[in-house]
């Protein structure tokens, strides 16, 4: 008693002295009545009070046992657990072995504050006192589950179950435990068992139930008697009686749990309020219990514990070891039993489905709604099952049913309906949208409901008309920045915070692991091993994972729902690319069209709507590329996927058309046949394109009738031509008809008709006749009329640049190359439709004028435009050979000028000019020229010298068959005649290359087959169509080999060259007025060195050079001071010696520029651009310079202002594209 105390004030009120005895009994009796009135708020669900009056007990008696554990009791139910503990840990520190129940409940206190070790080492005290004990057994297994502990787990739960086999909750712990450690099937055996034993159990206790309402119908009971239902336990139905704790045991199954294995959910175990609220969240286990007794009041907020549970209490004889006992009763009552057998089906359906037996997985979900038709979570597996077995038509019923009976997986289901709508056979993409917005709003944080939801709205955007492409391809590529990051997101399940982006194609494994482990492996023997780890690795994900959270674990709730045909997805789906694609073919991007499209069949190859607008962009790209070829072929497979849209016909017939320009642009004898045959090939599609609008009473797409009238214009049909402009209401007047006449060569007529064109008020008329009439004078040789009508037409047009273009080539055909470079320049910058043939003109107006800089760049801008165009690459590759040779760079110009001699292209008697292209350059002799003096300047005299011979025999044959041409029947070639003897003969070694082109020159000319056309004098080199130029040429390269016989030291062979020289001394003159001089002091040189220098015929010859012009012999004097060894014996007069030291080796020439030698020295000629070549004869040196012109360059052909050249084909952009999208194909 202490002082102050209730009851010590009591006894002091009291009369009369107080005994001790008398004390002692008033103080146990205050005790005791004060744990009465604790026992009796407890049994009410008071729990606030009941503590108030443990604490009263415990002030009158600190340290009272009962006391403690009461009072803690109620404070763990209460939520407070650290009061709860001290209390425990008191009763253990007073009296360790006092009772086993007081380690099980600290051991709850430390479990609900997440300390789980702590626990099981109260657990492990506990068992260690009391090896059999199950309360504490079972609550440990559970704990080493919480910890993946599962080998401890699964010996806890045995030792249960050796002692009682029928323990319902521990064989379910030792399945779960199994299933931990990857042993699937002996864990299935055991969830076997225990749903077995439950139904059995369960029947009993239905009929047993039925037995006491019969009874209790009959009459009351008597006295004595009892029902099997007012003696059965409540508790162990949920996760708690795994644990053999008061409130709270571990966490439902990570199964049956929406949220998953691992988390401490407290689950309500009163059978009426778990059918009423099977799948609360987590906080639903916070609430507190609710009495059976309607006249009891409803419990506090904070409450866990289970007042049905504590109905069982003696208030007499309130004895701990009931309360935990509580906790290890089996799982009795009809609503337990059937709720521990719905449970169980749910695990041993999982586990089915982990298994990959998903009509084993479908049946056990079946069995559980039988027992309960709202489990809702059963009716989400049973859909997720249903995808997962492609049965897509019955998920969405079971998928809609779950949104109405379990929450947390409602925004997983409407998610997943959102995608089945958007990916089914007929498409509902409102629908989709509607599901998708649904689960946005009810999981806003789940990135994959997110995503998804962006891709169903871009594709709503899309599926309008009008299409919306720049909306969708936004929200596209908002999804598209979302999804890497999701894919190194940890996995989570979709109704909560976040979806994981570990892609899975089935919940038992897609073998990708497997599959990278083989594809990595350097042996077959590290390839099995890896293989074996990785399938091992896996299995034990998923039997320790979460179900839900696996099952659910997606990038896009597209991957949930794939289709049989597709492959599985990681990652973006298809569908984003497919969309992506289109949206770009709408907005004309064709390049991210077909990155898009290709990103698409990366993921699935036999995506339809990729395949199509991947056809129609990279045709689209090939053709503005210039590989028509190419394009053709990706629109024909366009057409064979889609042949009921009429774009990819018209781009079909773009592309051929251009094909055909670009054949007419080429070089080939056959390029004229094979245009033809695609012009022909493009009127068919466009006529067909016309066939399928009439039938679909649809409107043909724009530019197709122009583009058909132009296509059978150039293929001759004139009047089909001006019948489908007259459909289209396309006609220009009569602008169509004269270019027909133009084209059949009737100038006069078609002149006259371009009159009312000049005359009308529409200015696109009057230019295009003034252009059109230009072009007919300018046939009929009428240059000034020509001239006259192309200034009035820039007057009229200044703009236009195929006015600037026709001008510009009208004053190149007539040799005024500085105006035309100007008129193309203007042409070029307006950015006209033919600006590769106008940069291509160009240059070839450059290269006349010698600027080899300028014409590469024109030429290269031409490529780069078109580069198809194999005569302005041939051109280049040329123009590159003379500017390296000019440059220095003589090893480069060899090897550069020898693979052009040595292509198919511009073969030697290819000498005709197309009318519409641009003329080839480089003709073969002028290639051999070119590459001898790159050999001359390496050294290689001897290769020089045959390439040199060889250039003026080829050069010979050329000029003899365009003399056969020309002549006709007055040739005085006949078949079998043999060619002339040429100046010099042939060299011996000559390349396979030049003794090809010779004998085929040989055999036309011999043979007597030449029945080509005849060509203008303008169109062909000058030294083929003039004997003098011929002989000129002749002598030119006479020189060459001269000086290549000099630097061999072949001084024999090169007197010999210079004495034929001589020979020609008329030519000579014409060539050079120092040319002459020029031969006799190279004769001179050539006696001297071989030893005649005391002879007439030495001194004789450098008389007559310095007779003829005194510079060679004079300088060589200045150089060398040498006399005697001339055989001269003059003297300079009129200035003094000049005494010039000299240059040492590899010093510059010393040699003044006059006096390099060099046949022809013009200032603009190509050997005025070469360096000086050191010639060491004896202890002479000279300096010389071959003999080289530039490549002969003839004016192209006017152009014709057809429909396939003037009347430009509409560009892609023009026509337009339907793109497909990916449910066309299932429509």
């Amino acid at each position: 008693l202490k002082p102050g105390s209730g009851i010590g004030r009591a006894m002091a009120a009291t009369a009369g002295p107080l005994c001790p005895p008398l004390a002692v009994d008033v103080a146990r009796r205050a005790v005791s009545s004060a744990l009465e009135r604790g026992r009796r708020k407890m049994l009410e669900g008071a729990y606030d009070c009941a503590v108030q009056h443990f604490t009263a007990a415990l002030d009158l008696q600190p340290g009272l046992v009962h006391g403690l554990i009461s009072r803690g009791f109620c404070l763990l139910t209460l939520g407070d657990e650290g009061k709860a503990q001290q209390d425990f840990a008191e009763v253990i520190a007073k009296d360790a072995g006092f009772n086993r129940n007081v380690h099980v409940l600290i051991a709850l206190c430390f479990k609900r504050r997440g300390d789980y070790r702590t626990a099981i080492r109260y657990l492990s005290r506990c068992v260690a006192r009391s090896a059999s004990f199950r309360p504490a057994l079972v609550a440990r297994g559970e704990l080493n589950l919480k910890l993946r502990d599962y080998e401890k787990a699964a010996a806890d739960f045995r030792q249960v179950l050796q002692k009682t086999p029928s323990h319902l909750v521990a064989r379910r712990g030792l399945g779960d435990a199994l299933r931990g450690t990857g042993n699937l099937r002996e864990a299935m055996k055991h969830y076997t068992k225990a749903v077995d034993e439950s139904m059995r159990a369960l029947s009993r206790a239905e009929e047993d139930a039925k037995n006491t309402a019969d009874i209790t119908s009959s009459g009351p009971l008597q006295s004595g008697q009892s029902s099997n239902h007012s003696s059965w336990v409540v508790g162990g139905t949920s996760s708690a009686s795994h644990m053999g704790l008061p409130e709270d045991s571990s966490s439902r199954s990570p199964d049956r749990s929406p949220r998953g294995r691992g988390e401490d959910k407290e689950v309500t175990i009163n059978p009426r309020e778990r059918k009423a609220g099977r799948s609360r969240g987590k906080s639903g286990g916070k609430k507190d219990g609710r009495s059976r007794r309607k006249d009891r009041p409803s419990p506090d907020a904070k409450s866990r514990s289970r007042p049905d549970a504590l109905e069982t209490l003696d208030l007499e004889e309130p004895s701990l070891d009931r309360l935990v006992s509580l906790q290890d009763g089996g799982v009795q009552g009809p609503e337990q039993l059937r709720a521990f057998a719905t449970e169980v089906l749910l695990r041993r359906c999982l586990l089915h489905r982990i298994c990959g037996d998903l009509e084993a997985a479908g049946a056990n979900l079946l069995e559980v709604l039988q027992l309960d038709v709202r489990d809702g979570l059963a009716m989400f597996w049973y859909g997720k099952i249903l995808l997962e077995q492609q049965r897509y038509d019955e998920a969405p019923a079971f998928l809609q049913a779950s949104t109405q009976h379990c929450e947390p997986t409602r925004a997983a289901a409407h998610a997943l309906m959102g995608a089945l709508a958007l990916t089914c056979v007929n498409v509902d993409v409102e629908g989709a949208v509607r599901h998708l917005r649904e689960a946005a709003r009810l999981a806003p944080s789940s990135q994959a409901i997110r995503v998804t939801h962006w891709i169903c709205a871009a594709s709503a955007e899309m599926h309008q008309v009008p299409r919306h492409a720049q909306r969708a391809l936004t929200l596209l590529d908002k999804a598209l920045t979302v999804i890497p990051a999701a894919s190194t997101a940890p996995t989570a399940a979709a109704g909560r915070d976040t979806c994981g982006a570990t892609p899975r194609g089935h919940v038992a494994g897609s073998g990708v692991v497997a599959a990278a482990a083989l594809a990595t492996s350097s042996s077959p023997e590290e390839a099995s091993w890896s293989a074996a780890r990785a399938v091992g690795k896996r299995r034990q994900e998923l039997a320790q994972g979460d179900d839900l959270d696996l099952a659910l674990s997606c990038t896009t709730f597209l991957e949930l729902v794939r289709r049989p045909s597709q492959p599985p997805t990681s990652g973006v789906p298809a569908l984003l690319y497919s969309l992506r694609a289109a949206a770009s073919c709408d907005l004309g991007r064709w390049e991210d069209a077909v990155a898009d499209c290709r990103k698409a069949l990366d993921v699935d190859p036999k995506e339809w709507a990729a395949q199509v607008n991947l056809h129609l962009a990279t045709g689209i790209l090939r053709s503005q590329m210039g590989d028509f070829t190419g394009a053709v072929g990706r629109f024909t497979k366009a057409v064979r996927l889609r042949p009921v849209v009429g774009e990819a016909r018209v781009h079909r017939a773009i592309a051929l058309a251009r094909a055909a320009q670009a054949l007419r642009a080429g070089n080939s004898m056959a390029a004229d046949g094979q245009a033809a045959r695609f012009l022909e090939d493009a009127a068919r599609d466009l006529e067909a394109v016309e066939q399928q609008a009439l039938i679909a009473d649809a409107p043909v797409p724009p530019g197709a009738r122009q583009l058909l009238a132009s296509c059978l214009a150039a293929v001759g049909r004139h009047e089909e031509a001006w019948a489908a402009l007259q459909r289209g209401n396309e006609g220009s007047g009569s602008s169509v008809e004269a270019e027909v006449l133009l084209l059949l060569g009737r100038y006069r007529e078609a002149s006259e008709l371009c009159g009312p064109l000049i005359e009308s008020e529409d200015l696109e008329l009057r230019v295009a006749g003034r252009l059109a009439r230009a072009r007919c004078w300018a046939e009929m040789g009428e240059s000034e009329h020509a001239f006259e009508d192309c200034r009035e037409a820039l007057v009229l047009a200044p703009e236009r640049p195929d006015v600037h273009e026709a001008s510009g080539e009208l004053l190149m055909a007539h040799g005024a190359l500085r105006e035309a470079v100007d008129a193309l320049n203007t042409a070029t910058k307006l950015g006209g439709a033919l600006s590769c043939r106008n940069s291509t003109q160009r240059a070839l107006a450059h290269l006349a004028l010698g600027d080899v800089p300028a014409t590469l760049k024109d030429l290269g801008r031409a490529l780069r435009q078109n580069p198809c165009v194999l005569v302005a690459a041939r051109a280049r590759d040329g123009a590159t050979g003379l500017q390296l040779l000019m440059e220095g760079h003589y090893q480069s110009a060899f090897v550069k000028l020898n693979a052009l001699l040595h292509s198919s292209q511009g073969g030697a008697g290819d000498v005709r000019g197309n009318e519409d292209t641009c003329p080839p350059l480089f003709l073969h002799h002028e290639l051999l020229l070119f590459r001898g003096v790159s050999s001359f300047y390496l050294g290689e005299a001897e290769a020089a010298a045959r390439d040199f011979e060889n250039s003026a025999e080829l050069t010979r044959r050329l000029a003899l068959r365009h003399s056969a041409l020309t002549a006709g029947s007055s040739c005085s070639l006949t078949p079998g005649t043999p060619l002339p003897t040429p100046a010099f003969s042939t060299a011996s070694g000559t390349d396979s290359a030049t003794t090809s082109i010779m004998s085929e020159v040989r055999a036309e000319a011999s043979s007597g087959s030449l029945q080509e056309p005849e060509l203008r004098r303008e169109q062909l080199p000058p030294e083929v169509v003039s004997q003098a130029e011929l002989e000129r040429y002749e002598c030119e390269m006479l020189y060459n080999v001269a000086l290549c016989r000099i630097a061999s030291r072949d001084y024999v062979s090169a007197r010999n060259q210079c004495r034929q020289l001589l020979e020609r001394s008329a030519l000579l003159s014409e060539i050079d007025s120092n040319a002459l001089c020029l031969v006799w002091f190279l004769l001179g040189v050539c006696l001297l060195a071989i030893g005649e220098s005391s002879g007439a015929a030495t001194s004789e010859a450098f008389m007559r050079s310095y007779a003829a012009g005194p510079t060679y012999v004079d300088d060589v004097l200045r150089r060398h001071e040498v006399r005697e060894g001339l055989g001269l014996t003059m003297s300079r007069v009129g200035a003094p010696p000049v005494q010039t030291p000299r240059p040492g080796p590899g010093q510059g020439c010393d040699a003044s520029p006059e006096a390099v030698l060099c046949l022809r020295r013009d200032p603009g000629s190509l050997a005025a651009r070469l360096p000086p070549q050191r010639l060491q004869v004896r202890d002479i040196v000279v300096f010389a310079r071959p003999c080289a012109r530039w490549p002969f360059v003839r004016p192209p052909g006017l152009s014709k202002p057809t429909a396939s050249r003037r009347l430009a084909v509409p560009r892609h952009t023009e026509v337009g594209v339907k793109p497909a999208l990916p449910w066309d194909c299932v429509a």
